[in-house]
């Protein structure tokens, strides 16, 4: 998710832990800690653009990491914020709450959080929520900012509290309510269009849970369509994407491409523009105004590849967004 969403979840932690005893200053800590597993970019500029990619949400994710710093920052906390009202095992109860919540939020994105590192670098990414939603964000962020202003032993700083905690779960309850639906409407569409597959993944489209994009694989490629709430009709309209994984098959040994393919999960393509292959993730879908020589995937790198090196750089997204881009996203949000 993002830092506004994160820090504000640590917030809410860092009260119901104990804001009681330190008040604002719980507040505070918890929106600290809460910040802590995305730092992982500080280091991130060492690295090659695709080791950047795996790194984040990596070990700083883990739950070994929780395990081993939860201890440490509520020691180095409990070194700052002198109170004789609350003990180290209490700091550290934050600590281990702001770090836990973090990563378990991440999980439900279509990035995909490596909990389990340095045992297994399996990416859980349960996809029923966009890295940036203000439906879950906003009321949350609006009742911990009301409560700041309360005195730390108000009772009604406490149930502002839990109608904040309350509204952002029954959201992620919601949004993966709502992806039990939109699966169903997907499948029986491509069943009733004599369309197969194999394995899929649905998320939802940015800023909302209403709008879906599913994304269906079959031997040689992908089914890919949208599906909203609001939508009039079940019969779904499908792009067909090929993987063209027959394009890059002398090279596929290769570490970097293995790292990318493990990266999108399986899902990516290949396409060819100008005599230049490019590997696609296509999990995050295209742009709106794609860069030239490209096929328009959020995720696209370039593939050099000659007698002596192979090695694959990132295409820019170069996105932008405008009142057209606007108006046709929310037209169809609105549904068909």
């Amino acid at each position: 998710m993002d830092s506004i969403t994160q820090i504000t979840l640590g917030m809410a932690v860092g009260e119901l832990v104990l804001g009681k005893k330190a008040g604002n200053k719980a507040i505070l800590w918890g929106a600290v800690v809460g910040t802590i597993p995305d730092l992982d970019v500080i280091v991130t500029p060492f690295f090659n653009e695709i080791d950047r990619l795996a790194i984040h949400r990596g070990f700083s994710h883990s739950l070994l990491f929780v395990l081993i710093f939860s201890p440490i920052l509520g020691y180095l906390i409990h070194k700052i914020h002198k109170n004789p009202q609350i003990n180290l095992k209490e700091w550290i109860n934050l600590s281990f709450w702001g770090l836990f919540t973090h990563i378990l939020l991440d999980c439900f994105t279509t990035y995909g959080t490596q909990i389990f590192v340095p045992f297994n670098n399996y990416r859980v990414s349960w996809d029923t929520i966009f890295i940036v939603d203000p439906f879950y964000t906003v009321p949350f962020l609006i009742c911990i900012i009301v409560l700041m202003f309360m005195k730390r032993t108000s009772p009604k700083r406490r149930i502002l509290n839990y109608i904040g905690l309350g509204l952002s779960t029954g959201y992620l309850i919601l949004a993966l309510s709502v992806k039990f639906y939109v699966n169903h409407k997907f499948e029986d569409s491509l069943k009733t269009q004599n369309k197969t597959f194999y394995r899929y993944m649905t998320t939802p489209t940015p800023l909302n849970i209403i709008l879906w994009r599913g994304v269906f694989e079959d031997e040689n490629g992908y089914w890919t369509g949208f599906y909203s709430l609001f939508d009039s009709q079940d019969s779904i309209q499908f792009e067909y994407i090929e993987r063209n994984e027959h394009l890059v098959t002398p090279v596929l040994h290769e570490p970097a491409l293995e790292r990318l393919i493990w990266l999108a999960d399986g899902y990516y393509c290949i396409t060819e523009q100008n005599d230049k292959l490019y590997f696609n993730d296509i999990r995050f879908g295209k742009l709106a105004y794609a860069p030239k020589n490209t096929a328009g995937f959020l995720f696209s790198f370039k593939i050099f590849d000659d007698a002596e090196t192979f090695a694959v750089e990132r295409v820019p997204p170069q996105a932008r967004v405008d009142k057209e881009l606007m108006k046709n996203f929310i037209d169809r949000v609105k549904g068909l």
